[in-house]
């Protein structure tokens, strides 16, 4: 008898933290999704200042390409839960 209360909380313990993971994995992938934007409206805040004001900013540059990899690496992570 007592080993089916027991085996009942693991289950529950268990559950919790499935839900829980879902719920993670489920805000990672909006999150993921947010940064494709924001990779968007950096390369063209790079293109407009290098063509329009002859200008432009090596780090903004390379931000764009962190953002890239991150965003192909953390995208594996979240369909790989999925």
């Amino acid at each position: 008898m007592n080993s089916g209360i027991k085996k009942s909380k693991i289950d529950l313990i268990l559950l919790n933290t499935i839900i829980f993971l879902e719920l993670l994995n489920d805000w990672i992938g909006r999150a993921i999704s947010w940064l494709a934007i924001v990779m968007v409206i950096v390369t063209f805040l790079v293109v407009v200042l290098r063509y329009g004001f002859n200008t432009g900013w090596i780090a903004l540059q390379e931000s764009v390409t962190y953002m890239h990899a991150m965003l192909f690496m953390s995208s594996q992570l979240v369909t790989s839960l999925s």
